[in-house]
């Protein structure tokens, strides 16, 4: 409705808009208006990486490049934030992390076993602070939650309910370009608002330690918080 709303005032005023949100802009030709996808560059939209070091880092590294810079057609490009390349000496590391996940406009949340890990698991002396990121992204910054498995574990329960984009074997060039634009593709649903919601087929699979892809027809849901609802 609102998009319609623009169009018909532009076919009426002739005026030329791009929205902040990075997605959509209209474009007048002879007697047609045009919908397309483009990158606003005055306002690209803003995603916190949350990530195990241990055994994600390089996985975070070339989604934050392809975030910028990938060459797929029809799809945003956005600023990533990753911890090893934004945070600064002189502030405490935490107070840097609760402001950048205020400033972002979404999480992208690597899961693997060292992202998910608790102090009750087998070898963890302490919980990951990317679970504490993922809960604070959820219960007090209100960010949409777009989860990506890097390595088969079972996601956190803030955000078990919610679809995942399956880079299990990111490192197949072919699946991970797949993987990339299914990703692209959930990061512009969650910013409109919309939650992807597993089946229960797919949380048995988890629980049977099968890897598989999670963008499904039909699980899409509008609300503001991707991780909502759970």
């Amino acid at each position: 409705m609102f998009f319609a709303g623009l169009r018909e005032y532009a076919a009426a005023t002739g005026f030329h808009c791009r929205l902040s949100f990075h997605s959509f802009r209209l474009t007048q030709e002879p007697g047609n208006y045009q919908e397309e996808m483009v990158m606003n560059e005055s306002n690209i939209a803003k995603l916190f990486i949350s990530y195990g070091r241990a055994d994600a880092t390089a996985l975070a590294d070339r989604l934050a490049e392809d975030f910028r810079h990938h060459t797929l057609q029809g799809y945003g490009h956005y600023e990533p934030w990753k911890d090893r390349a934004e945070l600064k000496g002189g502030a405490p590391w935490t107070d840097q992390l609760v402001t950048a996940l205020r400033g972002a406009d979404g999480v992208v949340a690597i899961l693997t076993p060292h992202a998910v890990r608790g102090r009750g698991d087998p070898g963890a002396t302490t919980d990951s602070v990317c679970l504490d990121e993922i809960a604070f992204a959820r219960f007090e910054a209100y960010k949409p939650i777009v989860p990506v498995m890097g390595i088969q574990c079972i996601p956190p329960f803030e955000i078990f309910r919610l679809d995942y984009v399956d880079f299990t074997n990111w490192q197949d060039p072919e699946s991970y370009r797949k993987s990339l634009e299914k990703l692209l593709v959930s990061i512009a649903a969650a910013l409109r608002g919309e939650t992807r919601y597993r089946s229960w087929e797919q949380g048995n699979r988890i629980k049977r330690g099968v890897a598989f892809p999670v963008i499904s027809a039909g699980s899409c849901r509008p609300n503001r918080l991707s991780s909502g609802g759970l």
